[in-house]
């Protein structure tokens, strides 16, 4: 049903049969319909030209929704628009969009009432270096998904050190740790949480997925202690190089990065 407010149909699960989803597509049609089913995902289409757009929830948060595919051309804004209006109805308090998803000219964002949020850039580390020292008194720790009270200090750790738009929830944090290629560790100095790390092993690279040290305890080394952790875990993996994304705008984590021979990667950065 349409209105106003919403000039295109609800996508639901039985509509997905009759959506053209192209090779291109992120979904095969089961996955998209169960997605819709259970809440984990809902969209917008035109019926007569099949034209659609599907949002997800943010690092399985509720109130941050993303879009994660826009398969439309002569609608597209006004799709998207549909989508947001959709996403203010159900309570969420932001819609974003991600250039590593959906790369779009910056005025068609701005049609559809989208403004830039955050540039993310890329390093890489392609060179390991010989045993670079490490913070007297902190050790490492690796969390299990199964250990609930380790999650939950991940969690308050990852409140502490990040923005809100960062935050990982208890549901992406379970998600994260429940996958063999990933490893996370809980630093503790004098019996103290105060950083954490998480990393993604590939076959023959390492992506560093989050490091975080509580705020009251920043420019003491822990940040580089948590960083020469990862490169060792690289270098026993041996999955070099190991590559990384941060803020633009976060000019004393590039600078760390930089210190240890991290280069920028431009083709890698995106916008959100």
């Amino acid at each position: 049903m349409t209105s106003p407010a919403h000039p295109f149909e609800a996508l639901d699960a039985a509509a997905v049969s009759r959506l053209p989803l192209s090779w291109r597509s992120r979904f095969e049609p089961g996955e998209l319909a169960s997605l819709i089913r259970s809440g984990q995902a809902w969209g917008a289409w035109e019926p007569g030209s099949g034209e659609f757009v599907v949002a997800r929830p943010w690092r399985h948060r509720s109130e941050i929704a993303v879009l994660v595919e826009i398969a439309a051309v002569r609608r597209a804004d006004e799709l998207v628009l549909d989508i947001a209006a959709r996403c203010r109805d159900d309570g969420r308090v932001l819609l974003m969009a991600m250039e590593q998803q959906e790369r779009r000219r910056s005025a068609s964002w701005e049609r559809a009432g989208l403004r830039p949020l955050e540039d993310v850039i890329a390093y890489e580390l392609t060179s390991l270096p010989s045993a670079p020292a490490s913070r007297p008194g902190l050790s490492f720790h690796r969390v299990r998904a199964d250990d609930a009270g380790a999650v939950g200090t991940l969690l308050a750790l990852d409140r502490v050190a990040f923005p809100w738009l960062w935050w990982n929830s208890v549901e992406e944090f379970a998600s994260y740790l429940g996958s063999d290629l990933v490893e996370a560790a809980i630093g503790t100095l004098d019996g103290e949480p105060v950083c954490y790390v998480g990393l993604t092993r590939y076959t023959n690279a390492t992506h560093l997925d989050r490091i975080a040290v509580r705020p009251d305890r920043q420019g003491e080394g822990i940040g580089r202690a948590g960083l020469t952790w990862v490169i060792d875990r690289v270098r026993v993996n041996r999955a070099a190089p190991l590559g990384l994304s941060t803020q633009r705008t976060n000019a004393r984590s590039r600078a760390l990065y930089e210190s240890l021979g991290f280069r920028r990667r431009p083709g890698d950065d995106y916008r959100i």
